[in-house]
């Protein structure tokens, strides 16, 4: 994932290790966008790098959400071919809005919005403390080290600036409008406090009402406490566990 426009880069491996690793990288990734200033890993000690060892909180956050996203579609489908879900995932992540850039990542990297049909209608997503992890990966991407080589300091200058062109002109972009209707099914996402170790991260449901900017979230246990606005919803395409 790119850290600025957080586009997502997803394939399937059959070992996780250096060797296929790179080769992955080198096929989806810097063919198509180039060789990255600074490459980091979630991977403990099975993967380190001289110049940015240390993991950071979006990158393990950005492998969780792939994981809820994996279950919840496997389930929803009835399938265990994880690998040929990939490419929607990707698609999907690519078009929700990012609540740190306000925009798709499709639109940042293309400068377009994405041909996603008539019907398709897309929740937008929302990483926890995004804002501040980005400061993290900022500081800790760009301290020196005394033990590793630094990042050329015209190099990183050039690309602060690149970065805020870029916001500059993404910021003159119309904002993109989410609605749903009564009757679209959704899903809700469960907090991580608040499940089980079996628990699907997602609860289905389909909207009963709708009271301005906020919707009553009919599920099979009943209808929910609090209403939910736009972005707290997903669009849920499985079947319903109740009438």
């Amino acid at each position: 994932m790119d850290h600025f426009s957080k586009f997502h880069f997803l394939w399937g491996q059959e070992q996780k290790c250096a060797e296929e690793v790179c080769e992955g990288l080198e096929v989806h990734v810097f063919g198509f966008v180039g060789l990255p200033i600074i490459y980091q890993s979630d991977n403990g000690l099975e993967f380190k790098n001289s110049f940015a060892s240390k993991s950071q909180g979006l990158v393990e956050q950005a492998n969780r959400t792939l994981e809820r996203l994996l279950a919840a579609m496997m389930t929803q489908l009835n399938t265990d071919d994880w690998v040929g879900l990939l490419p929607k995932i990707m698609f999907n992540l690519n078009t929700q809005q990012s609540s740190a850039t306000k925009f798709m990542a499709y639109e940042i990297v293309f400068n377009k919005q994405p041909n996603m049909g008539n019907e398709k209608k897309f929740a937008e997503t929302n990483f926890i403390n995004d804002q501040e992890i980005e400061v993290e990966i900022e500081q800790e991407g760009t301290e020196p080290r005394s033990n590793e080589p630094s990042v050329d300091s015209a190099s990183q200058s050039d690309e602060n600036d690149n970065n805020e062109t870029r916001t500059t002109l993404f910021d003159q972009l119309n904002k993109r409008v989410l609605e749903y209707e009564v009757g679209d099914k959704v899903s809700v996402a469960i907090p991580r406090i608040d499940r089980g170790g079996t628990d699907l991260p997602n609860l289905p449901g389909v909207i009963g009402r709708k009271t301005k900017d906020f919707y009553e979230i009919v599920t099979e246990y009943g209808i929910l406490n609090n209403c939910l606005r736009a972005g707290d919803l997903e669009m849920f395409n499985g079947p319903l566990n109740f009438d």
